[in-house]
């Protein structure tokens, strides 16, 4: 297989509880990430750290086909770097497109032109013009990635730039991503009720 989607689902807010369940236009966000990136990928999985995110992710998603729910290993810390190698670790994909449960106007269009630019770079990655940079809404190379990101750990190394830093890396503009996505739709995610509500203002 050449491509694979690991949406991270293992985070949880202060400010808004159990973001993949949480309803958006009438179902889970989860399902909405999902519905955007199963076209262009050849493999599905939802990255969770606890039980009860894998059985209620699993009851939501029992009819997505392709798709494997898995649950992290345990550490001492809370990181997305931890989703990421559990997903690079189960990946059987060349290429790993991380994504977070919460970003549910993420577009097909952009995600199937991250793939297309990887060539041989290690990982390409969204960089808006003040430099912020979206390491989950990236592509990696499944293998180097996954070595990378256990020794960055294994190091005490605990955020996605650590391991970023390590890979060669093509930062694409937003500028060039707005072509495909004129509002930066696929950045917005939800970690408050009223973001929640901002967003579903947009779909109505």
């Amino acid at each position: 297989m050449n491509r694979a989607a690991a949406i991270l689902a293992g985070g949880e807010s202060s400010r808004l509880r159990n973001k993949a369940m949480t309803l958006f236009a009438g179902e889970p966000m989860i399902l909405h990430v999902i519905d955007k990136c199963k076209d262009v990928v050849d493999e599905l999985l939802v990255i969770v750290n606890t039980r009860e995110q894998e059985n209620n992710i699993s009851r939501a998603t029992r009819e997505v086909e392709r798709l494997r729910i898995v649950l992290d290993r345990s550490e001492q810390f809370l990181s997305p770097l931890l989703g990421a190698r559990t997903a690079f670790e189960n990946s059987k994909s060349k290429l790993t497109l991380l994504l977070p449960c919460d970003a549910p106007l993420i577009k097909t269009s952009v995600l199937d032109l991250l793939f297309r630019m990887i060539g041989e770079w290690d990982v390409v990655i969204p960089r808006h013009p003040n430099g912020y940079v979206e390491p989950l809404h990236a592509v990696f190379k499944t293998d180097i990635s996954r070595k990378l990101a256990r020794d960055v750990i294994s190091s005490g190394k605990r955020s996605m730039k650590d391991l970023i830093t390590r890979l060669n890396a093509l930062y694409l503009s937003t500028n060039i991503i707005q072509q495909l996505d004129p509002q930066l739709e696929s950045f917005a995610n939800v970690n408050t009720v009223n973001e929640l509500r901002d967003l579903q203002k947009r779909v109505e």
